[in-house]
């Protein structure tokens, strides 16, 4: 079996829209930026902070039923049901089994004001919590222990992981599905159409193609669940050297002779 780490973008592509089947308006490639730190500018540059792989909020009562009612993962939802879940999301492949350095921070009592701090950047961002004394309670939370709750749950904040293997040590205190949940999730609870006998696939040819390519898998009902989950891995695996070598060729073949305006 061929055993090629995932390829980091598909993945985050994957996650994104895992999260939008699941409820959550996203944001990806949140980017936290520097401009009140001084030796983060440079050169007439605002450098970042970190960027934010996804940013994600759900409401409680959401659901979506066009014909029949769209499942959801457990396995992402927030156990308590918060009216407002919002999730501060990373995504991981290969080996890495935890947070980006940015959140290690937390280990160390002198720099955990700061990272306070940038978490009330991405709260405001949000923009759900009016009082800032809540704001600073909630963000010391989650820099100390990767989650929040508010008392009459109005609010939940977590921290969450989405990779290839699970939480290092570190990290096992929150929100973690595996990739190859998620693939599951694709095959497993996404056919709701042939699930009610209604039709075996629905046309969305404006989502990203290759959420349409794990689609298109997912729906061949030829294939069993497995053969399916395997062949969705497949795609999302890292590109082979001979991949990118037929890439650049074809690329040099489009710009030279202009292929790609042929009909």
């Amino acid at each position: 079996m061929d055993e090629r780490k995932l390829d980091s973008k598909k993945a985050e592509i994957l996650a994104i829209w895992y999260l939008r089947f699941n409820g959550y308006f996203t944001v990806d490639s949140y980017t936290l930026h520097a401009s009140d730190v001084s030796d983060r500018i440079r050169r007439d540059k605002v450098r970042n902070l970190t960027e934010i792989d996804i940013l994600g909020i759900r409401h409680k009562f959401n659901k979506e039923m066009p014909g029949v009612r769209l499942q959801n993962d457990d396995k992402i939802l927030h156990p308590e049901e918060p009216f407002v879940d919002f999730i501060i999301a990373e995504v991981k492949t290969g080996n890495e089994r935890g947070l980006n350095t940015f959140w290690n921070r937390k280990n160390d009592k002198n720099e955990i004001p700061k990272l306070v701090a940038d978490i009330e950047y991405i709260l405001g961002f949000a923009g759900f919590i009016k009082e800032s004394v809540t704001v600073n309670e909630a963000a010391n939370e989650i820099a100390r222990r990767g989650l929040y709750l508010a008392s009459d749950k109005t609010f939940g904040i977590r921290l969450v992981l989405i990779s290839e293997k699970e939480a290092n040590q570190n990290w096992k205190n929150i929100t973690n599905v595996l990739l190859n949940d998620v693939i599951d999730f694709f095959v497993e609870k996404r056919n709701c159409w042939s699930d009610e006998g209604i039709a075996f696939a629905s046309i969305h040819c404006q989502w990203n193609p290759l959420i349409n390519k794990i689609f298109e898998i997912s729906n061949n009902q030829t294939l069993n669940p497995d053969l399916r989950k395997q062949k969705i891995r497949e795609l999302l695996q890292e590109d082979t050297k001979e991949d990118l070598l037929w890439l650049r060729i074809l690329r040099y073949l489009t710009q030279k002779f202009g292929f790609a305006n042929r009909k």
